[in-house]
Parts: C-alpha cells; structure tokens; sequence
C-alpha cells in the first residue's frame, strides 16, 4: 500500500441554511476528503431506545480502512491496558474495512490504474 504524505489536519465548516432543528454548524470538511454532516437524519439508538438525530460520515476508501485500523489497534491498546471502559470497537473496524473494499470495487477505472491492474 501507497503511503501517503502527512498532510495538517485541515477542518473547514461549511455554510448555507441547515434544515429545522439543526443549529449551525451543519457541516464540516476535514482535510478535504472527510465529511461529516448532520443533516435532519434520525438513527434509531439501542440504550436510549428512541430516534436521535445521526451524524453521518462520507470518506473515500483509503481513509475508511486507515480509521478501521486505528480503532482496531484501539481495541488492542484497551486490552493490554486494561481499560477502565471496556472499548471493543473490531465490529466497527470490520465494516469499516468491507466498506472500503465495497466502494473501491465499485470504483471506475482510471488511466492511472491500467498499469496496476496488469501488475
């Protein structure tokens, strides 16, 4: 796998007029390639058992696997340590994981990748 360069955590907030109910901010862009977002969606919660409002992420693959990683050695590092909190976060960081796969699969092919493919 390709590293790629460190670049400065970048956030930006974006503006326009939320939906009911939904104070500024609504939207915020992390280093160009995050999204995260909360639009008016409702998420139904397990403890709370009722509807809450969702915050919603959108990021390429390449970013999806490297978070499935980071809370995958999460889990492990609360392991060793025997955290206080019991954290297991595998479940998350294995869908994270088939949804990177997913969408690179759905992925269009580009010029650049035509060298890849024979390789």
């Amino acid at each position: 796998m390709a590293q790629r360069p460190q670049i400065p955590l970048s956030a930006a907030t974006a503006s326009g007029d939320p939906p009911e109910g939904v104070r500024h901010p609504r939207r915020w862009t992390v280093e160009n390639a995050v999204t995260i977002e909360v639009n008016g969606t409702k998420v139904w919660d397990e403890e709370d058992e009722r509807s809450l409002p969702a915050v919603v992420l959108q990021m390429p693959p390449h970013v999806a696997r490297h978070l499935a990683c980071i809370l995958d050695d999460w889990t492990t590092i609360c392991d060793i340590l025997e955290s206080a909190r019991p954290v297991d976060e595998r479940d998350l960081a294995r869908m994270l994981h088939e949804a990177a796969q997913t969408a690179d699969a759905l992925r269009e092919p580009t010029a650049g990748d035509a060298g890849v493919a024979g390789a």
